[in-house]
Protein backbone atom coordinates (compact mmCIF):
# COMPACT_ATOMS: atom_id res chain seq x y z
CA UNK A 1 0.00 0.00 0.00
CA UNK A 2 2.84 2.36 0.84
CA UNK A 3 4.39 1.68 -2.57
CA UNK A 4 1.09 2.44 -4.33
CA UNK A 5 0.70 5.74 -2.45
CA UNK A 6 4.23 6.77 -3.40
CA UNK A 7 3.60 5.88 -7.06
CA UNK A 8 0.39 7.87 -7.03
CA UNK A 9 2.10 10.88 -5.44
CA UNK A 10 4.87 10.81 -8.07
CA UNK A 11 2.33 10.53 -10.89
CA UNK A 12 0.25 13.43 -9.57
CA UNK A 13 3.35 15.60 -9.15
CA UNK A 14 4.57 14.77 -12.65
CA UNK A 15 1.15 15.49 -14.15
CA UNK A 16 0.88 18.77 -12.30
CA UNK A 17 4.30 19.84 -13.50
CA UNK A 18 3.45 18.92 -17.09
CA UNK A 19 0.10 20.70 -16.93
CA UNK A 20 1.69 23.82 -15.42
CA UNK A 21 4.19 24.24 -18.27
CA UNK A 22 3.65 27.26 -20.42
CA UNK A 23 3.15 26.71 -24.13
CA UNK A 24 5.66 28.01 -26.65
CA UNK A 25 5.07 31.51 -28.03
CA UNK A 26 2.40 31.64 -30.71
CA UNK A 27 3.19 33.20 -34.07
CA UNK A 28 1.39 36.47 -34.61
CA UNK A 29 1.30 37.56 -30.96
CA UNK A 30 2.70 40.93 -30.06
CA UNK A 31 5.22 41.11 -27.21
CA UNK A 32 2.48 42.58 -24.97
CA UNK A 33 0.11 39.72 -25.81
CA UNK A 34 2.84 37.16 -25.17
CA UNK A 35 3.74 38.75 -21.82
CA UNK A 36 0.08 38.72 -20.75
CA UNK A 37 -0.29 35.06 -21.74
CA UNK A 38 2.86 34.08 -19.85
CA UNK A 39 1.67 36.01 -16.77
CA UNK A 40 -1.71 34.25 -16.98
CA UNK A 41 -0.06 30.82 -17.18
CA UNK A 42 2.05 31.64 -14.12
CA UNK A 43 -0.91 33.00 -12.12
CA UNK A 44 -3.19 30.11 -13.12
CA UNK A 45 -0.83 27.12 -12.89
CA UNK A 46 -2.38 25.75 -9.69
CA UNK A 47 -5.96 26.56 -10.73
CA UNK A 48 -5.43 24.90 -14.10
CA UNK A 49 -3.88 21.77 -12.61
CA UNK A 50 -6.63 21.31 -10.02
CA UNK A 51 -9.74 22.61 -11.78
CA UNK A 52 -9.01 21.68 -15.42
CA UNK A 53 -6.66 18.67 -15.30
CA UNK A 54 -5.63 16.72 -18.37
CA UNK A 55 -6.24 19.38 -20.99
CA UNK A 56 -4.03 21.36 -23.34
CA UNK A 57 -3.14 24.96 -22.38
CA UNK A 58 -5.68 26.28 -24.90
CA UNK A 59 -8.39 23.97 -23.55
CA UNK A 60 -7.44 24.97 -20.00
CA UNK A 61 -8.13 28.63 -20.76
CA UNK A 62 -11.55 27.76 -22.18
CA UNK A 63 -12.24 25.58 -19.13
CA UNK A 64 -11.19 28.30 -16.68
CA UNK A 65 -13.30 30.91 -18.46
CA UNK A 66 -16.33 28.71 -17.78
CA UNK A 67 -15.59 28.56 -14.03
CA UNK A 68 -14.30 32.07 -13.32
CA UNK A 69 -16.08 32.12 -9.94
CA UNK A 70 -13.95 29.17 -8.73
CA UNK A 71 -10.56 30.64 -9.73
CA UNK A 72 -8.12 32.33 -7.42
CA UNK A 73 -8.30 36.15 -7.56
CA UNK A 74 -4.89 36.43 -9.26
CA UNK A 75 -5.80 33.88 -11.93
CA UNK A 76 -9.21 35.46 -12.55
CA UNK A 77 -7.66 38.91 -12.98
CA UNK A 78 -4.90 37.66 -15.28
CA UNK A 79 -7.54 36.12 -17.57
CA UNK A 80 -9.54 39.34 -17.57
CA UNK A 81 -6.35 41.26 -18.42
CA UNK A 82 -5.57 39.19 -21.52
CA UNK A 83 -5.50 41.37 -24.63
CA UNK A 84 -7.26 40.04 -27.73
CA UNK A 85 -5.19 37.53 -29.68
CA UNK A 86 -4.38 37.64 -33.37
CA UNK A 87 -7.58 37.97 -35.39
CA UNK A 88 -9.77 38.68 -32.34
CA UNK A 89 -11.91 41.76 -31.87
CA UNK A 90 -10.81 43.97 -28.95
CA UNK A 91 -13.13 44.16 -25.93
CA UNK A 92 -15.34 47.25 -25.90
CA UNK A 93 -14.46 49.81 -23.22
Amino acid sequence: MKRHALSLAVAVAAFGAANAQTPPPSPGRTPAQEAAVQAMHKACATDSATLCPGVTPHEALACMRKIMDKLSPACRQSILDLPPGPGQTPKPN
